[in-house]
């Protein structure tokens, strides 16, 4: 999903950041068709960069190691000294 890549939401984020600053309470894209207009208001960018800093959290979790038991069984051995392996 597109939302999910970092790279989408770290310049999601870039887009609205103006957002941030004192005096500037919408940030509205193509104002002429209020249909396909779309306006953001501080909230909207409040969630879209928190989500952002929610993510590279994800990204940043670790996870400890964990045994694996994996039995395996030759089925044909090749004694060919030439064999590739």
């Amino acid at each position: 999903m597109l939302g999910e890549d970092p790279v989408v939401r770290e310049y999601a984020a870039k887009v609205v950041s103006p957002l941030k600053r004192q005096g500037i309470d919408t940030l509205q894209f193509n104002p002429q068709s209020s249909e396909r207009g779309v306006l953001i208001t501080k909230p909207d960018a409040d969630a879209i960069i928190s989500g952002r800093a929610q993510l590279k959290e994800a990204e940043e979790e670790t996870f400890d190691p964990q045994p694996i038991v994996a039995h395996l069984q030759v089925s044909r051995p090749d004694f060919e000294p030439k064999a590739h392996v």
